[in-house]
């Protein structure tokens, strides 16, 4: 989502807490995600940058705006509090026509390492989750007509088609 509506929903977050008697928020779990499969070099710069602030700059700032909230839950006896952050195998491993899914799936996981040592001293932890492929509503909107690739120029396709056809 965007900047102002994560802004709005932590907002609405907090004064939920407060009205219902300073309940704690014990966790988060990150799990936006929009995929793309196009060439590199075919890859218009607008939807990586949409690909990005979907799937990382998104949860980032989330995270961002969350943890003084979780740390005020994590002093004393409140332990415990967990940030969760999904992401993929992709981000471990890319394969042809991933570069975007995959950059970003590779920016969770140092976000999460990183994230993990940051707020261990405050009795916090950071994971991740790392999915293998799996049949989703991602997949189904990379097949076909709904594909990515699908509306490709004739010569674009044939001189990606050794990465296309196995598709």
């Amino acid at each position: 989502g965007s900047e102002e509506s994560i802004v709005a929903g932590v907002e609405t977050l907090k004064a939920e807490l407060r009205e219902r008697g300073g309940l704690h928020l014990y966790g988060l779990v990150n799990n936006a995600g929009v995929s793309r499969r196009l060439p590199v070099e075919l890859e218009p710069m607008a939807e990586l940058r949409r690909a990005f602030d979907v799937n990382f700059f998104g949860a980032y700032h989330l995270t961002q705006l969350l943890l003084p909230v979780m740390r005020g839950t994590a002093g004393g006896h409140h332990q415990g509090a967990r940030v969760v952050n999904i992401g993929s195998v992709a981000g471990l491993v890319a394969n042809p026509l991933s570069s975007t899914y995959s950059a970003t799936k590779f920016a969770m996981e140092a976000f999460t390492m990183s994230l993990r040592r940051e707020i261990g001293a405050f009795g916090m932890s950071a994971s991740i989750v790392n999915p293998a492929y799996v049949k989703t509503e991602i997949a189904a909107k990379q097949l076909g007509d709904a594909s990515h690739f699908s509306g490709l120029a004739e010569a674009d396709r044939a001189l990606y088609d050794h990465v296309i056809a196995g598709q």
